[in-house]
């Protein structure tokens, strides 16, 4: 038998009104890949992060490598062999690929100035075909996710852990990460893979162990004769007649969406009609344009040519309210960042749309938005304690219901979705599917882009095939199958690239300068050139603003400033926020006034400054143990702390000496 590599033994952790694991025992050897399966909401998580460390559970006992886990300590977990790649990518969105490989080694064991060198040699054997100096932020989620993958490995684990690794890949970055995987496996990795993507789990695990509300269902090999009908089964206790609800026939010739000559950066002459009750797919790999298409005709991303109309009449494109005016409405695959309202409650995630139809006389009906919210909940199935509960604490399936619900009581004629099950599990795969289909406006259409040939072939009446932005194929009727999609975008490799002309390359430059903030060197070129323009005109109204003792004294006005952009700058690379920076710079200000004075001893001017530290010091200790330990929201909490500050250093202001 093969060496044990992970064993969980008797662990358990608990919620407030949840438990999330109930006496769970698993193991893992060296060399396999032991699969991970349980609905949305079954533990699966919870589980990953007590075998990284990054939790405590209230009973059991972790071992990685032979070696007792006694405290959650992920750089312990480390440094025992286990390496975890998470589905929401641990990377620092603002920083370059280097940089965050950089952050993921021991101190000192790679020298800082050669760390883009170091990258790139770390990179190379991955053949991902991006640049070490590119800021992760730009990268598109396939390539974040192998980033993820490439600095989960750099510690050559005996042990990795995949969360859905594949939640955001395509055909070939599932083909790709699926040959790393099988590598690892080979030189003796154990891998834990966690995945709604059943096929993948047939295709990779050596073993499966389903988890269910908390509870160990069991664990079997898996072999040959091995079903997706089997293992959806015993995932969701229950039998699963047909996970795709039946198609809706012959689709008569009757225009809803009409797209002609649409053009962008990423994809070129886009022209296609959506009719009355058809479900229309996008396919490709990433990075074919069909997503940017897909965006640009609800006018969340720029076209620079072509027409849409919906019903008859003409779209605006340009932004995303235009469209949903119009008729157009998209739900983005970027569900926690652009189809979801974290810090609301379900019925506010499902109603903001049409709180209009709730209102009288200006004043809105409680009851009647309740009444609303509750019978979608019902209609769609979706599983939460109370209406009010943060969409956040909902599962990712939930969440999807909510976030269609919500687009489906719209009146929109033409739904766009884009990955409608990411990161979806089996059980809630199939409810979303029905609901789609049921919910199919009978004057309305849906055209759906979707990484997985399988969910395009079971769901979609008529399939576009995409390369390199351009539709290439269209399949109806019988082709409209697994094989046939694949083979489709495999075969039109060859398609011409959009927006390979002068006019294209310039236009690019052009969006780039105007909205490039993303690009970190853009806002440093505006800065520069506004920095230029005013002195320049200050250095000719007078002659002494470029003096020496000019310089000297703007640079000692600017330097309290500076050191509190880059306090800020930490705070923000850790998606923080804090507001009472500039009333404790008040508040010390008045200190210093009273415990650094010119004449002063030197020793009473040290701990003068020391005191003025120890201000900031305090404050910062109470705005982060409220924030993290007492999880109150960080603006509520530096805006009381705004309040405080400022009234003490009013109190004190009067009271200066001299």
């Amino acid at each position: 038998m093969a060496d044990i590599v992970l064993k969980m033994e008797s662990v358990s952790k608990s919620y407030p009104g949840v438990k999330a694991l109930d006496n769970f025992s698993f193991d893992v050897h060296a060399g396999e890949v032991h699969a991970i399966l349980g609905e949305n909401g079954s533990g699966k998580s919870t589980l990953m992060k007590i075998a990284s460390g990054a939790i405590t559970p209230n009973a059991g006992r972790i071992e990685i490598g032979g070696k007792h886990l006694a405290h959650a300590d992920p750089r312990e977990a480390i440094s025992y062999g286990l390496a975890t790649v998470y589905q929401d990518d641990s990377l620092v969105r603002e920083l370059s690929v280097a940089q965050n490989l950089f952050l993921a080694t021991p101190k000192g064991s790679v020298p800082y100035g050669s760390m883009v060198r170091w990258a790139e040699e770390q990179l190379a054997p991955f053949n991902l075909g991006i640049s070490p100096t590119t800021a992760v932020g730009n990268l598109t989620p396939a390539h974040r996710q192998f980033v993820e993958v490439v600095k989960a490995l750099l510690s050559n684990p005996r042990v990795l852990l995949l969360d859905e690794p594949t939640s955001t890949l395509d055909y070939d970055g599932v083909a790709h990460l699926t040959s790393l995987v099988r590598d690892l496996t080979a030189k003796g990795t154990g891998v834990v893979y966690v995945s709604h993507r059943l096929p993948e789990i047939l295709d990779l695990a050596n073993r499966v162990t389903i988890l269910r509300d908390g509870v160990h269902e069991g664990t079997f090999d898996v072999t040959d004769d091995t079903s997706e009908q089997e293992l959806v089964s015993r995932m969701i206790g229950r039998d699963v007649e047909s996970e795709y609800p039946a198609k809706a026939g012959q689709i008569e010739p009757d225009p809803v969406l009409v797209v002609d000559g649409l053009s962008g950066d990423a994809f070129e002459d886009i022209s296609f009609v959506a009719n009355r009750g058809e479900i229309v797919g996008f396919a490709c790999a990433e990075g074919n344009g069909q997503r940017e298409a897909l965006r640009a005709i609800a006018g969340l991303e720029a076209s620079h040519s072509g027409t849409v109309t919906c019903k008859g009449k003409a779209v605006d494109v340009t932004e995303p309210r235009h469209a949903i005016r119009s008729g157009v409405l998209c739900l983005s695959a970027d569900r926690a960042g652009e189809s979801i309202f974290p810090d609301l409650g379900v019925r506010k995630n499902m109603t903001l749309p049409r709180l209009r139809d709730f209102a009288r006389r200006g004043l809105l009906s409680n009851r009647q938005e309740q009444d609303h919210a509750a019978t979608m909940r019902d209609e769609f199935g979706v599983v939460t304690a109370t209406l009010e509960t943060p969409i956040s604490g909902l599962s990712g399936g939930n969440q999807q219901k909510v976030v269609l619900a919500r687009s489906f009581r719209t009146d929109a004629k033409a739904v766009l979705i884009d990955e409608p099950t990411q990161g979806v599990d089996a059980g809630a795969r199939h409810d979303i599917y029905q609901a789609i289909r049921t919910n199919l406006r009978e004057d309305g259409t849906l055209v759906i882009n979707s990484s997985d040939a399988q969910e395009l072939a079971g769901i979609c009446d008529r399939v576009l095939v995409f390369s390199r932005g351009r539709i290439v194929a269209e399949l109806t009727g019988q082709d409209v199958n697994e094989e046939q999609i694949v083979s489709s975008f495999l075969r039109a490799r060859d398609a011409k690239q959009a927006g390979d002309t002068a006019a294209g390359m310039m236009s690019r430059v052009f969006r780039t300068l105007i909205s490039g903030s993303n690009i970190w060197w853009v806002p440093l070129v505006f800065l520069a050139a506004l920095t230029l323009v005013v002195g320049g005109y200050a250095a000719l109204q007078t002659d002494v603003f470029l003096r020496h003792v000019n310089i000297r004294y703007i640079l000692l006005a600017t330097a309290p400033a500076a050191m509190v952009a880059m306090a800020q700058l930490h705070v923000l690379l850790v998606r923080g926020l804090d507001v009472s920076v500039g009333s404790m710079m008040s508040l010390t200000v008045v200190a210093a006034s009273f415990m650094i004075a010119f004449q002063m001893p030197i020793g009473m001017q040290i701990l003068g400054v020391l005191g003025c530290l120890a201000i900031g010091a305090v404050v910062g200790l109470i705005n982060g143990t409220l924030v993290r330990f007492a999880n109150i929201n960080a603006v509520i909490t530096t805006i009381a702390m705004l309040s405080v500050l400022q009234g003490a250093a009013l109190l004190g202001g009067p009271h200066l000496p001299g």
